[in-house]
């Protein structure tokens, strides 16, 4: 700031005296003017023209308003031990900045490296794959999307067997399709499921003269489909079909002749008439009939010719089986 000398006053008064005049300090000849430290604001700074920056590029000398371009070359660059500005990546395009301050493609991914943990959490019962057309990101497949990609079963691959289409006959052939076997017409799979076999309880059986009775056998030793009433002594299965259908009695006591009958729905199907004494007081009676898995049932009768007593025991049975359909 120039300010010049101090100059009298009018009529030869005394100059202007020196001191502190607030932000200025005028020496004792008044001949200098000082400015105060931390006096001079931004307001008090010439303008400048924006965007710039008041900084000075070379030498010592007054300070001066810098462009971007010109403030960011006097800036430090980043390095190891620095703070500073990002070096120009150039061509290094996609590259990244490391630690030394070098634009360096990202490292790859050790192989083996990425665990289970790493990933991004599976929904439950889902599979890792890809079902969109084309190459791209891994994708979390349901069960159905996972089985649509296996290969299906054929006669020279192994795969997902094809879809039934229902039913009980069908077998899964060889050649990778549902068909019932050659000559299996009629042969049932389910004999077992039909299959009773029932024992006499204590003394439900007494057989009086020639008086026609029915046997209860009170004991059920097998009857998976519950078609078997021990308290009728009546067998009546839901499968329609020929069914082997055989009994034995063996009493207590002699009575001559022994009529054991196999009867459909009260009607006498077979009779076996067997002579029994000490030796041998037993009859058996052994056919196949058909029963139609609705209505039709089975029981056995038998009468004696004098008193004849049917006690509990194993050797007294009903036994039926589906053979044929």
């Amino acid at each position: 700031m120039g300010i010049g000398p101090a100059y009298g006053t009018p009529g030869g008064g005394a100059g202007l005296v020196d001191g502190d005049k607030g932000d200025v300090t005028v020496s004792s000849d008044g001949e200098s003017w000082t400015l105060d430290h931390h006096t001079v604001t931004n307001a008090h700074l010439s303008d400048m023209v924006g965007p710039s920056l008041k900084g000075r590029q070379s030498g010592t000398g007054e300070p001066a308003d810098l462009t971007a371009a010109q403030a960011t070359a006097l800036l430090d660059a980043y390095t190891t031990s620095l703070n500073g500005l990002v070096p120009a990546p150039g061509t290094a395009a996609g590259k990244f900045l490391k630690d030394d301050g070098t634009w360096a493609d990202l490292p790859d991914v050790a192989d083996n490296a990425v665990t289970n943990a790493k990933l991004a959490d599976m929904a439950t019962a889902t599979f890792k794959g890809r079902t969109t057309a084309g190459t791209g990101d891994p994708e979390d497949l349901t069960a159905a999307q996972a089985t649509a990609l296996l290969n299906p079963f054929t006669s020279s691959d192994k795969g997902v067997a094809p879809a039934s289409g229902g039913g009980t006959t069908n077998f899964l052939r060889a050649d990778g399709t549902w068909a019932a076997p050659s000559g299996s017409s009629g042969i049932p799979t389910n004999t077992a499921v039909y299959a009773v076999f029932a024992t006499a309880a204590a003394n439900t059986n007494v057989l009086s003269g020639s008086a026609i009775s029915k046997l209860i056998f009170g004991t059920e030793v097998l009857d998976p489909a519950g078609v078997f009433n021990s308290a009728l002594g009546r067998y009546q299965p839901t499968q329609a079909g020929y069914y082997r259908i055989a009994a034995q009695v063996f009493g207590s006591s002699t009575a001559g002749q022994l009529r054991l009958r196999i009867t459909k729905n009260g009607s006498t199907e077979f009779v076996a008439q067997i002579g029994v004494n000490a030796s041998f007081p037993a009859a058996e009676v052994d056919r196949i009939i058909f029963l139609n898995g609705t209505t039709d049932y089975v029981e056995i009768m038998c009468n004696a010719g004098a008193s004849y007593t049917i006690p509990a025991s194993v050797d007294t049975f009903i036994q039926c089986q589906l053979v044929y359909t």
